[in-house]
């Protein structure tokens, strides 16, 4: 059973972020640039995601910029994603 979640602006702001291409990884600091949601609230919301099935956590990809790598999420369930808008 997934745990509901909160339609907050934040979350329909990742969650339209992540349905504009959800076939692409993603990591959290683009989609902070994407949506204005702040870093502290970016990655509760991807957590929040993974734990009810709607991405998956792909692993870490090297940083672009230098620094640690970073975790990378694929979008795996289109349909409760648009229910969160």
């Amino acid at each position: 059973m997934r745990r509901r979640l909160l339609r907050t602006q934040g979350v329909r702001a990742v969650a339209r972020a992540l349905l504009d291409e959800p076939e692409v990884l993603h990591w959290g600091a683009e989609l902070c640039d994407k949506t204005g949601v702040g870093t502290g609230a970016i990655q509760p919301i991807l957590r929040r995601f993974t734990d009810a099935g709607l991405l998956v956590d792909a692993g870490m990809a090297p940083s672009d910029v230098g620094g640690s790598p970073r975790h990378v999420y694929r979008v795996v369930d289109v349909a409760g994603l648009k229910e969160l808008l």
